[in-house]
């Protein structure tokens, strides 16, 4: 059977190779969600954004245009989400020619099922305020508001995606192998069959309810105190990039209620507060290639915006 081709989005989605486009200093992220209606609202401000690399031999003019052609685009309601970092990297207006399944292999009724839930709530998300702006470093930053009805649909589209992308990624380990002193958390042998069978079992990444977000990781309570010391010694690294990664893992967690650990299933939640939003906020180091981005836009195209 030929492999099915999924629309872009839902490649995004599924975890399958993507780049981002930009990358960004500061990112506000605000979720609030009416359970009874399955209707979430999202707010995205990101500042300090530079354009990066999507390929080999590209030219620093072509990243910094590429950039800043995606977020005038996005001021002007392109659904394009550029989520905390990959693979929460969505582009849903992306051109498609994926919609033939009878030669792309859509007798495969699992795919076709997340392809039709995926299709169905993609056209119920909807961005109803979007801007461009300069903030307070003067560097460029864009707004998002997003509206997503059948929320629920989303994420479990969502999980099923990965889990699919996973079962295909990740291969049985041997009965007998063992973790090697240079295994990353997620890269071991008993990590590898945690992720195959939560995958298979089709077990929640993510879930969504009238409580809050949670995310759920397959881990052993060893692998969770290997994560928070690899993070910790990340943040006194003297590689700029090893710092960053630390800083914006331990800017995630500040955002957590609760650490709870269920057998072989670590579960971080984030509760809704008194105002029914859940907040997220992650910093990195400015960039110096975010000065150059504000000239590729014009006069008046970017007011400024007080932080």
């Amino acid at each position: 059977m030929p492999r099915l081709r999924l629309p872009a989005a839902l490649l995004a989605l599924s975890l399958l190779p993507a780049c981002t486009e930009y990358e960004y200093a500061e990112q506000d992220l605000d979720l609030a969600y009416d359970a009874e209606a399955d209707v979430a609202e999202v707010t995205i401000e990101t500042r300090g954004i530079w354009g990066t690399q999507t390929g080999p031999g590209e030219s620093v003019e072509e990243i910094d245009r590429r950039a800043a052609d995606r977020i005038r685009a996005m001021a002007a309601g392109y659904r394009y989400f550029h989520v905390i970092t990959w693979p929460f990297v969505l582009d849903l207006d992306a051109p498609s020619e994926e919609d033939d399944w009878e030669s792309e292999g859509g007798e495969d009724e699992e795919l076709r099922r997340l392809y039709e839930a995926f299709r169905s709530v993609e056209k119920s998300l909807t961005v109803p305020e979007s801007r461009v702006f300069l903030d307070a470093a003067g560097e460029v930053g864009v707004f998002q508001r997003v509206r997503i009805e059948k929320a629920s649909v989303l994420v479990d589209a969502f999980n099923e995606g990965l889990s699919l992308s996973l079962l295909e990624m990740i291969s049985e380990p041997e009965p007998n192998a063992v973790a090697a002193p240079e295994d990353d958390v997620f890269e071991s042998p008993e990590a590898h069959r945690l992720l195959l069978a939560h995958a298979r079992a089709r077990r929640p990444w993510i879930s969504l309810d009238g409580e809050g977000l949670s995310l759920h990781l397959p881990m052993t309570k060893r692998d969770l105190g290997r994560a928070v010391r690899n993070t910790l010694a990340m943040g006194a690294d003297r590689e700029e990039s090893a710092r960053e990664g630390a800083a914006m893992a331990l800017a995630f967690f500040t955002d957590l209620d609760g650490i709870e650990v269920d057998g072989d299933v670590v579960t971080l939640r984030m509760p809704f507060g008194d105002d029914g939003i859940v907040r997220m906020r992650h910093r990195r180091q400015r960039n110096e290639d975010a000065t150059r981005l504000p000239a590729l836009f014009e006069d008046g195209e970017l007011p400024r915006r007080a932080q």
